[in-house]
């Protein structure tokens, strides 16, 4: 089996799930509004609820065309609004899950029996999953650029005092060597100091 569709069978299964979970949260909140549950008003449910019709729409389309064929079959500027509409899609999900866990802690604190519901369970859970996912999504790559960017000064700061003192480079290439070298070099540079 080759990788490219184990891919792409990897990426249905999650746009189904994540289809499933949308449309679970949709009716959860559609419920709410229903049944006039005052106490699960907030001014984050009218985004929770807009973002998931653009979530499904989404996917639907993603499942339909999917990212290694846009290019293809549409060109490059195709590739373009693709990307623009992934980054959205992204930043969208983020303020989404963030917003999805406020309001959920939101009716727990507030107890609501109203909106007492296994369904506001599933999205609760679902909200620190798809958080904590999309927070390592982002931090590693960025602690990757820092650790990179950190050595990268670092070997540049060698190289630059390498140019002035073979001594400081040796001390910094190889500590135990230059440790032992200490008592020797001392001398000299004191004897160095008291001729002077």
């Amino acid at each position: 089996m080759k990788l490219d569709s184990v891919t792409n069978a990897v990426a249905w299964l999650l746009s189904i799930l994540g289809l499933v979970l949308l449309v679970v949260t949709y009716t959860y909140i559609d419920k709410l509004e229903k049944i006039d549950c005052k106490c699960a008003e907030h001014p984050y449910r009218k985004f929770i609820k807009g973002y998931i019709i653009f979530a499904i729409v989404f996917l639907l389309l993603l499942m339909v065309f999917p990212a290694g064929k846009v290019g293809q079959q549409f060109g490059n500027m195709g590739a373009m609004v693709y990307a623009v509409a992934t980054l959205l899609f992204t930043v969208s999900s983020i303020v989404f899950f963030a917003y999805a866990l406020m309001y959920v802690r939101y009716l727990m604190k507030a107890k609501c029996m109203c909106s007492e519901d296994a369904r506001r369970t599933a999205l609760y859970v679902w909200s620190i999953a798809e958080l904590v996912i999309l927070g390592i999504i982002v931090v590693i790559p960025l602690l990757a650029i820092l650790i990179m960017t950190s050595l990268g000064l670092v070997m540049g700061g060698v190289k630059q005092v390498s140019r002035v003192s073979p001594t400081v480079i040796e001390a910094v290439s190889n500590p135990m060597k230059s440790a032992r070298r200490v008592p020797t070099t001392l001398r000299r540079e004191l004897s160095a100091l008291s001729k002077a």
